[in-house]
């Protein structure tokens, strides 16, 4: 794109997948030692699964051969910015977050206060 925004939007989607990353690591690393009486409650059970899944995460090897593309360097990165940038947004979309093009101000703001 001409608009300049690739630098920023390439930026915030290595911030993002760093993000991931760290999150998984600390999960994966978290190791809770309850009384043997609470081990089996739901609370330490679902972050056992949680951790056990982020092991699994972190040792899956990233698939970099499904990222070559000819054209060169800078058009693998376009297309693995692409890619990366539409799983988010389908995570998103799951997920029921906000997609579209946000509402102007006085919309919003007439919106809220007719909430209160």
């Amino acid at each position: 794109m001409a608009d300049g925004l690739n630098e920023a939007r390439a930026l915030r989607i290595t911030e993002v997948m760093n993000d991931f990353q760290n999150l998984q690591r600390r999960i994966s690393e978290y190791a809770p030692n309850p009384p043997p009486e609470e081990y089996y409650e739901q609370g330490y059970e679902v972050l056992r699964q949680c951790r056990a899944e982020a092991q699994a995460v972190l040792m899956a090897p990233y698939p970099p051969d499904t990222l070559q593309v000819p054209g060169g360097p800078e058009e693998q990165e376009k297309r693995q910015l692409q890619r990366i940038v539409s799983e988010l947004q389908q995570a998103d979309s799951h997920a029921g977050y906000w997609l579209q093009e946000d509402p102007p101000l006085p919309t919003m703001l007439n919106w809220i206060r007719s909430l209160g």
